[in-house]
């Protein structure tokens, strides 16, 4: 009886100190996530692909199994037109579980519907928190946590402003808790840790499909480098049946929801899992893009002020990498390269695509930073420094580099037309080019100083000269921090609610709110809306609001009477729907609502 109250005086002691040990770190990371909660239920919904995701989650509630843009559809329809489609099967059903739940608990409006972003992103934060903690130490863990809370990309799906919004948050959140599963598990050589990696690589499939597989193939690499004697301490914990139980369990969590529609809904299914695999070898909608699409035109904006850092720092990682071979950096950059790689392949290219990247990016920069801060790397620290001096030189220092100066360079690069040939996108962001120019610049006088001093063999110099390095590189992170800060907080600042991308004279945000919720609470549910205006997306605003199904109308300004002479209203009341006219125009029909707010739509009915 003794030892057993020994036993838990002794863990209760040990959970004291993992408390007291991580409650500043986890108490200034809640900190810094809470600015996603800063105008987070703004009514900026925008159109790609925010609008679909809120309008299908809300018909979920009425059918949880049953995806539908249009709930309704008493229209013809072409089910290879996922923007006009009935049953909507274009993204994974949990992201839009979660936001139909949020809907469920706090209504069906902008707040709940970016809640689940904000909740899972936070999760995210605290995810690659112990990552980095796993694979590296604590401080790794906390630095790559925090530029993750305050990643404007991050920001912007949070916000709806990137398309896929909550669907690649749920993604990074799956992928992140199956990648910190499966270091457990290559750790520790327990099994439960590859199942549960397994599940949460499941229901990121059931989030978006295919780009969660990089969880396994982190594990298959992982297991060859096992068996190839270059993670030897790690043979013993990682073998093929474990690998196949992580695969296995995938398999076993997506299955149910892949074999119901395949069952049910047939032919939307596999017409949806053919434009996936399609990205990789066609151009799907508009996004066929040169092979480094992702490296030099999307991620840069993903990490605006820190791209040459970011991607410098992984450069620095792929050769301590190969170098040293430990598990913390080859972990790290199988999980990089795994992603970059088959997306540079792709012929389709969206921008968020490398969002599932971000973490590992981050730790790898955190883990090279501190390396550099702690080691006694002196050239590399040299080449670190000059790294940061020229971004100061390109962004914060009072003495900036003349604009006539960078001019010049970029128009001589922009006479280099091999640069075109070998990577389009590089020269198309040439200033990435002159970054990297100035970084060289910076480096050869730093260099050149420890050369000489190492000539004349004054070590005792090199010393100092390579401790100030390194003091400096550390204020100049701080102090870069606090523009990528800031792009993380314009991304918050409240958009006035006819704030609009696509520059349309019809698009008023709170015309379509006024007119919906007259048309959800006071016309019948079988009512079908017919908007008159010349922007097709126009209907979609106007059907998340008012709850019913509703298309665009294009008639002649000179005819008053052709809305009642639509072929189309014939079809809506064969199909058991009730037609009503919506306009800013004034017809003889009779008049059910006028609204005050701009544009000032009339609801018509047209019985």
């Amino acid at each position: 009886m003794i030892s057993k109250n020994q036993n838990i005086v002794q863990y209760l002691r040990h959970k004291l100190r993992f408390f007291n040990s991580n409650i500043f770190i986890i108490s200034f990371l809640f900190i810094a996530t809470m600015l996603r909660f800063r105008n987070l239920g703004h009514q900026t919904i925008h159109y790609w692909d925010e609008l679909f995701h809120a309008i299908v989650s809300r018909n979920l509630m009425k059918h949880f199994l049953m995806p539908t843009l249009y709930d309704q559809p008493y229209l013809p329809y072409d089910y290879t037109n996922w923007t006009q489609n009935y049953i909507w099967l274009h993204k994974p059903p949990i992201p839009l579980w979660q936001i139909a739940i949020s809907y469920h608990l706090f209504g069906v409006n902008t707040f709940a519907l970016r809640l689940p972003s904000a909740i899972f992103s936070i999760l995210a934060v605290f995810i690659t928190y112990m990552i980095g903690s796993e694979l590296y130490d604590k401080k790794v863990g906390f630095i790559a946590a925090f530029l993750q809370a305050v990643n404007p990309l991050m920001m912007n799906l949070v916000h709806g402003y990137v398309f896929s919004d909550h669907i690649d948050i749920a993604l990074v959140f799956w992928v992140e808790l199956s990648c910190f599963l499966l270091i457990k598990g290559i750790k520790t050589g327990k099994t439960k840790y590859y199942i549960w990696s397994g599940v949460a690589q499941g229901l990121g499939y059931l989030s978006k499909s295919y780009l969660c597989l990089i969880c396994f193939g982190l594990a298959v690499v992982m297991f060859i480098l096992s068996r190839t004697g270059i993670l030897k301490s790690q043979r013993a914990n990682i073998n093929i049946r474990k690998v196949m139980a992580q695969l296995l369990f995938s398999i076993l969590v997506a299955s149910p929801w892949v074999i119901f529609c395949l069952i049910k809904y047939t032919k939307e299914f596999t017409q949806e899992n053919k434009m996936v695999m399609a990205h990789l070898y066609t151009e799907v909608e508009i996004w066929e893009k040169p092979w480094d699409c992702h490296l030099f035109e999307y991620m840069p904006a993903h990490y605006p002020y820190w791209y040459l850092i970011i991607f410098v720092s992984f450069l620095f990682l792929l050769v301590f990498a190969l170098r040293y071979r430990t598990l913390g950096d080859l972990y790290t950059l199988i999980w990089i390269v795994g992603v970059l790689i088959p997306l540079s392949i792709s012929v389709s290219k969206v921008p968020a695509g490398t969002d599932i990247a971000t973490p590992a990016l981050l730790i790898s920069f955190a883990s090279v930073f501190l390396r550099i801060i702690r080691g006694d790397y002196r050239i590399s620290t040299v080449s670190y420094f000059a790294m940061f001096f020229s971004l100061f030189f390109l962004s914060q220092w009072p003495i900036r580099l003349s604009e006539g100066l960078k001019e010049t360079t970029l128009s001589g690069i922009a006479s280099i037309t091999i640069i075109e040939n070998i990577s389009p996108s590089l020269y198309t962001n040439a200033w990435i080019i002159y970054q990297f120019l100035c970084y060289v610049a910076a480096l050869f006088p730093f260099a050149l100083i420890y050369i000489i001093l190492r000539k004349l063999h004054r070590y005792s110099w090199i010393e100092i000269y390579v401790r100030l390095f390194k003091v400096l590189i550390a204020i100049m992170a701080i102090v870069l921090v606090y523009p990528l800060a800031m792009e993380s907080v314009k991304v918050t600042d409240k958009k006035p609610v006819s704030y609009d991308d696509y520059n349309s004279d019809s698009y008023y945000m709170e015309g379509f709110k006024d007119t919906g919720y007259f048309i959800k609470d006071n016309l019948p549910t079988n009512s079908a809306i017919l908007l008159e205006t010349s922007i097709e997306y126009d209907c979609h605003y106007l059907m998340f609001f008012a709850d019913r199904s509703t298309y665009q109308l294009v008639t002649g300004s000179n005819v008053a009477t052709t809305p009642k002479n639509e072929p189309s209203i014939t079809t809506i009341k064969d199909n058991g729907g009730i037609p009503y006219l919506v306009s800013v125009k004034d017809y003889n029909y009779p008049c059910a609502y006028k609204s005050l707010v701009r544009p000032y739509y009339r609801v018509y009915s047209l019985k």
